[in-house]
This record gives C-alpha cells, structure tokens and sequence, in this order.
C-alpha cells in the first residue's frame, strides 16, 4: 500500500492505494457512510497529489473500513469497484491509460511511460513533495492474463453485445433441462449465470475471425446489415447492394470479428444440414436437440453456457442437446498442461513410445469431470494389457482357425462349470458397461471389460481350459473340448467389442485375422455388442465358478510354493470344499486344471488345497 497525502482545506488526508499511476484519473474520495473518522468531510473536495485539481468526497457502503486507511480513491478505472462508483454516483470518465498500455496525456509529464515505469516514477515525486506518507506490503489477488500474467486493465471501447442479462432465470432453467455428466457440474453453469454482471461481448479486434456483416455510412453513421440470403460476407472486400437512407453509396466496413465462442455456440446447428432443414422442419426436429455435448470443465461457462444462450434464443427456447459429458485436463504433476509454462507433452510423442492404442486406453481411464495426471507408469500399464490382449488371442488364434465349423451355437447342456462361470462373469460384466456407458461412465465401463478380461478370463478361465483345448485324453473329452473352444471364443469376441471402443486398431487386427469369417461384419467397428442373454446368468453356478476360481488360485499358490510349473503333475492332493458343496461338481474340472490324478475331498469353511 501506498499511503498518499490528499489536501482537504489545508489539512492532510491519507488515502491507501495501490495504483499511485491512475491519480491523474482520479474522480472521487469514498469512505464507508458508518466511519466516523470521515463523516465531517462529506460534501467537500479534495486536492490530488502532483495533478493539483479537486475531487468530490463521497460516502459509499462499499468501502471497507478495515482496509488501508480506510479512504480509498475512485480512478476510471482501475477495477470493478471503480465502474460500480462511476455509474452508481454519476462521476466523470477520464482515461489515464491507453490501449498500448502506456501512460495518456491525461497524465501529464508522465505520458508514453508504460505503467509500471509511471508508477515508480510518480512514487519518486510524491517522496520529493512530502506526499508519501508510508509504504506497508501487501498481499492481495490482481486479476491476470492466463497466458501470459500481464496485469488486467479497464478500457473504454466501443463493442458489439448480445443483451442477455435480463434472461438470466430463463438460462436457469435450461440448465434444469439438460442432464449433466457428472451432474455436481451443473453448479458451475449455475454460478457463472448468478454472478453475470454484463451482457454478452460478442466483437473481438484480432486479425482472424468470422467478420460482421456490417457497414457504416460515412455520411451519416447509420449500420447498415447484410441481407441474409446474401450472406456470409466480408465487409472489407464486399458492399452494400444498396443506398444508405441518407442516399449516401459511401461505406465504412465493420473491422471487427465476432468471438469464437459467437460462432462456436452453433455447433447444434452445424451438425445438421441447415438448408435441408430449413426446408425440412421435421428433420430438424428429429435431429434438434441434440443427443450430447462432450467437453471439459474449463468451458462450461463459455461453450456450454453460450451454447444454451444461442439456442434459446434462435431456437424457439430449446435446449441444444439433452446431455453434457464434462471430462476434465490432462495435468501433469498436477499442473494443467500449458505451452506458456512449458510443461506440454505432444501427443505424438507418447504414440512413438507407446502406440496410439496405448494412449487412447490410458485416456479413458479418465473420470467425468476430473483430471488425469499423465505418468508414464500408467501408459506402461495400458501397454501390458494391450500386450495381454495380443497374446490372448495368439494362443487362441490356432484352435479357433482350426475349429471354425464349431465356434458358433454353444450347447448349454456341454457347458462345465468353468464355463457357466466365465459367461456369467460375461454377462454381468455386458450389464454393468451398458449401464456405465449409457451415463457417459467412459473410464468405469473401461474398468469393468479390462478386469473382465485380463483377470477373469485370461487370469483364469484359460488356465481352466487348456487341459481341454489341448484334448489331454486322461482329462477331457472332445465335446468339451468344442465347448470351451466356443465359449472362448465367444468371450473373446464380445470382449473384442467392448474394447475396441478404447483399443480400436489392435482389435481390429484380431477382428480381422480371426472373426471376420463368422462374424460377417466388415470391421469390428461395424459390429453389435449381443444384447444381455438371460440364459447365460448362471446365478447358482457363478458362485460355484468363484469357488472354482478361488481353488485354482490356491493350486497355482501350492505349486509356485513347491517351484513347481503351473503344468506339472501331481499324484495326491487334498481339496477342502466350503460347508454344502459337493465333490462331484468340482472333481473333473479341478483334476484337469491342477493335472491331479487323484483327490480327497473334505469339508471346511473355506476352500483349501494341499498337496501328499
């Protein structure tokens, strides 16, 4: 803070500033109505420092006693608070600042100085007059640029609005209308709205953009609009077909553009044929609103909110889609990727390290409306499933090309409990990523296919079924054999589907290399996941298969124990099966899994495997 002496009078009065630049716009005093320190000054003027001309003292509820000395003075403009006193109080405009960022000639001496520069400067003449009364630190927000940090100033400009401000309750409502994904985001569309305190600035001065329609008559001033069947236009390069009013052929183009989110909002409108349906009106409202809009959290308030704004208005108060799938960044150490912070990682070098495949499954580990951090541990991660993916359908891939005759039309009554185990695991696991894509769940219905099948099926149920694919004839016979083999397959392909949402180029190389002749489908793309089939719930024998599942375990424990291979022999072994079940429904599978010759079973609380 900047402790300044102002001249009431003759005496002193000490105003707290951080802005000593903007003295030369300075338009009045306040102080808080309640403070009894000013009360005897209202209605008098005060002298500004170093500029020597006099400024109202005023009484405003928004000025905190607590802070500085609590007199402040109003610049315009230095912030918010300064347009509210400006437009609350009547008070003049006087720019001190121009759009280059240096000092106007409203500032006198210390015009062309860049701000920083004059605020040094006229703290060095307010020390030289005895002006300055103290320096005190001071901890406080300043309204930045995101990119580059530069300081934020008010600017008086003539702009283009869309005037919306009365309709906030309308846009509310709209909101109400939309399902959210996840639906807390909807409380940052609501708060934006809430706290708008302008309309709608829609003209932008860059080089680059969608331009006005617009002219203006050099005579007269009058805008001047394009016909719409004439449009789109650019007003530097085409002219009006008619005379102004005023007779005037003389125009002026409109050099401003409109704001990409102006233009960006149509994307509803966009995705359909506009001329087919303007013509059409059922067309459009088949296609209007749409069914979804898939963004990140950092554009609700801009692309999301603008949207539901452009729609309402053009669009007989419709909403634009029926759902909002909010995503969140990709962070790195926890920090938003920015190319003006230099911590971007491009995308084209995680694909040359990992594949594309790899990237895309590690992304859709994201959850709806939060970051992902990237590290390169959770890329190797989605490497090694791909990988696992790969050698899956490697081991696979021989019996089915040699099977094909008998892939399809599983046999419920061939079925062992393995397989009534892994297609009810398939079932349920089909149920859960319909549920969880249906709500835009992405990362939860990738959770529940992954596990599915680098745990349940690879982990387990073709290590249940290699004494079978390999027709071992101390083990199994050749019809079991078929059915593994189909309900392998069948796992295989529907999981094949599942991922190829999120592993589209691998799948589609084992799509093509192994069910393209039965499928009958020229991609895996192109194909549907089966609808949920009851018959393959197995209720009963899914808690069996997990019984199954739980002594494989226990086997592959024993023998890693014992370094033995998970292929080797053995003689004897004790099984201990939970209270209730019986031996006959596990002996076969649990002998050729564990390439057991011989059995004992015994009763217990929880399964248990010992080798004699």
């Amino acid at each position: 803070f900047n402790d300044i002496v102002f001249k009431v009078a003759g005496t002193d009065l000490i105003i707290a500033t951080t802005r000593p630049e903007l003295l030369s716009s300075c338009v009045a005093v306040f102080y808080h109505p309640s403070d009894k320190r000013y009360k005897h000054l209202k209605g008098k003027k005060a002298k500004v420092p170093l500029f020597n001309f006099e400024v109202p003292i005023l009484a405003d509820e928004k000025v905190d006693i607590n802070k500085g000395t609590g007199a402040v003075m109003c610049c315009t403009f230095g912030d918010l608070t300064d347009i509210e006193w400006q437009k609350a109080h009547k008070l003049p405009i006087k720019i001190s600042i121009n759009k280059k960022g240096e000092m106007s000639e409203l500032a006198g001496k210390y015009k062309g100085m860049k701000i920083k520069e004059a605020r040094k400067k006229i703290i060095e003449d307010l020390k030289k007059e005895n002006l300055l009364h103290e320096q005190k630190d001071l901890i406080h927000n300043v309204n930045t640029h995101e990119r580059c940090n530069t300081e934020i100033e008010f600017l008086m400009s003539e702009q283009w609005f869309v005037k919306y401000l009365d309709l906030k309750n309308e846009f509310l409502k709209q909101g109400k209308k939309i399902k959210w994904h996840p639906d807390f985001m909807v409380s940052r569309y609501n708060n934006w709205i809430k706290g708008l305190q302008w309309d709608w600035c829609i003209s932008r001065q860059r080089f680059f953009g969608v331009p006005f329609p617009v002219w203006y008559c050099k005579k007269c001033k009058e805008v001047i609009l394009a016909d719409e069947k004439d449009l789109p236009i650019d007003p530097l390069y085409n002219k009006p077909k008619k005379s102004c009013k005023c007779g005037s052929k003389e125009f002026e183009p409109e050099k401003d553009v409109l704001d990409t989110w102006f233009t960006s909002s149509l994307t509803p409108q966009l995705c359909i044929d506009r001329a087919e349906a303007v013509l059409n009106k059922k067309l459009k409202e088949k296609l209007f609103p749409m069914d979804l809009r898939p963004q990140a959290h950092d554009i609700i308030t801009f692309w999301a909110f603008n949207t539901i704004v452009k729609s309402y208005l053009q669009e007989e108060k419709k909403i634009p889609w029926k759902d909002v799938m909010v995503s969140g960044f990709v962070t790195l150490e926890g920090e938003k990727m920015s190319k003006s912070k230099g911590n971007v990682i491009e995308p084209q070098e995680v694909i040359e390290k990992f594949g594309s495949d790899a990237l895309r499954f590690w992304a859709a580990a994201s959850k709806l409306g939060k970051d992902l951090d990237y590290q390169e541990k959770d890329l190797i991660t989605a490497q090694k499933f791909i990988t696992k993916l790969w050698n899956a359908s490697r081991f696979l891939e021989n019996f089915i090309k040699d099977n094909k005759n008998v892939i399809e039309n599983i046999n419920l009554e061939e079925l062992m409990l393995s397989d009534r185990w892994i297609l009810a695991k398939l079932t349920q696991t089909k149920k859960e990523f319909f549920e969880f894509m249906d709500e835009y769940e992405i990362s939860q219905g990738r959770r529940v296919i992954e596990f599915f099948f680098k745990h349940e099926f690879c982990d387990f149920y073709i290590e249940m079924i290699k004494h079978r694919l390999y027709a071992d004839e101390n083990y199994a016979e050749e019809k079991k054999k078929d059915a593994a083999l189909k309900v392998a397959s069948y796992c295989l392909r529907e999981s094949l589907k599942m991922l190829s949402i999120f592993i589209p180029f691998v799948c589609e190389e084992i799509y093509q290399n192994l069910m393209l002749e039965t499928e009958k489908k020229e991609s895996v793309h192109l194909t549907v996941i089966d609808e949920i089939d009851k018959k393959l719930i197995f209720e009963k024998d899914a808690k069996k298969g997990e019984i199954l599942k739980d002594i494989t375990q226990k086997i592959r424990d024993k023998k890693q124990e014992k370094q033995m291979g998970f292929g080797s022999a053995i003689e004897n072994a004790v099984i201990i099966l939970p209270k209730g079940e019986k031996a006959e429904d596990y002996e076969a599978e649990i002998k050729g899994i564990g390439r057991i010759s011989k059995i004992s079973f015994k009763e217990g609380k929880e399964a248990e495997v010992e080798f004699l």
